[in-house]
């Protein structure tokens, strides 16, 4: 009973948001009947439902990403929605009519749309997916920050720089000292970010301005990688102003990053580096 009690108290409060869920209702497509036991799942994962007595289902737990979920029973055919976005802290709503099917059919494959404005947030929120990022010309987590509104250089809607509170999977990862982050998050390793700029939910303390919420990569029987290097100098016709100007030396800025992800010994042994 103890150590439960300091269970509750110590752990429970450190933990933040780092999955979402899916949840729907499957239906006949023709008399729009709920279909009692379907399968739903979501392929190359271990997370997966049956439909509830009403058709109902609820997947969770779910990390953040871009999914294939499909849907089958017998009798009728396989229903595939592809690009499936989950997001930290919010349900996806997909509802499935499947078509009856004595033989054998192929199945319906259906690309998800973007949500255009999500139901689900209930204070000021921007999403950073994985795909967005790979897509920023940035290198670090503060130069992704800096894009959002509202946030300058550490800095949220005005406010000190040690009013954002930082959580990593689930983890306070804020400097008591100066209120920055006590970690530095290669941008390869982020599955998603979410900045947090008002009407936060209880689960978050500790903040003032804002929160920075950051779920990082799992291991994956895929093997990728990537490698980035740059390297540059600034260059001015105003001499009287920069001393050394007209020196130029091409690895005076420079970054290096390499990121490995993979199997090692598939279904058993993932790491990334």
């Amino acid at each position: 009973m103890f150590k439960k009690l300091l269970y509750l108290i110590f752990i429970l409060p450190l933990l933040a948001g780092t999955t979402g869920k899916i949840k729907g209702k499957v239906v006949d497509s023709q008399t729009s009947e709920p279909l009692i036991g379907c399968n739903i799942y979501l392929s190359s994962t271990n997370y997966g439902a049956s439909a509830d007595i009403n058709g109902n289902y609820l997947i969770l737990n779910i990390p953040a990403g871009l999914y294939e979920l499909h849907a089958s029973m017998i009798g009728y055919d396989d229903y595939i929605i592809t690009n499936t976005e989950v997001n930290i802290d919010l349900t996806t709503t997909i509802n499935v009519s499947l078509n009856e099917s004595s033989l054998e059919m192929e199945s319906v494959v259906v690309n998800a749309t973007p949500k255009l404005i999500n139901k689900n947030l209930t204070s000021t929120t921007a999403i950073i997916t994985q795909k967005t990022i790979s897509k920023l010309p940035v290198n670090e987590v503060s130069e992704i920050l800096n894009l959002q509104a509202g946030f300058v250089d550490g800095h949220l809607r005005g406010g000190r720089s040690n009013e954002v509170a930082y959580w990593v999977d689930g983890i306070p990862m804020t400097d008591a000292y100066d209120g920055s982050t006590i970690i530095d998050i290669n941008k390869d390793a982020i599955r998603e970010m979410q900045l947090i700029s008002g009407s936060f939910n209880a689960e978050y303390g500790q903040a003032m301005s804002g929160i920075v919420n950051i779920t990082t990569n799992e291991g994956s029987n895929k093997f990728g990688g990537s490698f980035d290097i740059y390297s540059g100098d600034f260059i001015s016709g105003h001499s009287n102003l920069y001393t050394n100007i007209n020196h130029i030396d091409l690895l005076s800025t420079h970054n290096l990053n390499f990121n490995v992800h993979g199997s090692i010994i598939k279904c058993r042994l993932l790491s990334r580096l």
